[in-house]
């Protein structure tokens, strides 16, 4: 479990995963308060004003931008990290864990936000991820 009351020095770095409209965003940024900074593959998507604009073609490249982001934070020694992204597959979050540890990071990982039921998900969801896509990324999950 998170404790973030535990020694200041300590350098964190917490994964989270979850499903489109689970509410991952919404958590990250409770446990990121102002110490926190929080990393994601969206942020590359987001043009002037914030305005998202996803775009699949481009989606390995926001991969790349994230994990470097999370890269430089770590660099800096920021000290809580927090990655918010689906994570669906331990495979889409392993590079983070071998950086984290390169880097002396304690890695907590938020394991599984529970899957909400598809349909709400669809409509709380903020990129307009379809009930058909947020199915699939339930049935591909790896506990």
């Amino acid at each position: 479990m998170i404790n973030l009351e535990q020694e200041d020095s300590m350098k964190k770095f917490i994964i989270m995963r979850g499903v489109p409209g689970s509410g991952k965003t919404t958590r990250a940024m409770e446990l990121a308060g102002l110490k926190g900074r929080i990393h994601s593959a969206d942020y590359f998507f987001a043009g002037e004003g914030g305005n998202y604009r996803f775009d699949r073609g481009h989606i390995e490249e926001a991969h790349i931008f994230c994990f470097e982001m999370v890269r430089a934070s770590m660099e800096m020694a920021r000290p809580l990290i927090i990655l918010d992204s689906c994570n669906i597959q331990r495979k889409h979050f392993r590079g983070y864990l071998d950086i984290a540890r390169q880097y002396g990071y304690v890695v907590e990982e938020v394991a599984m936000l529970p899957h909400p039921d598809p349909a709400i998900a669809a409509m709380r969801n903020v990129h307009g991820v379809s009930q058909e896509s947020i199915e699939r990324a339930i049935a591909l999950w790896e506990p």
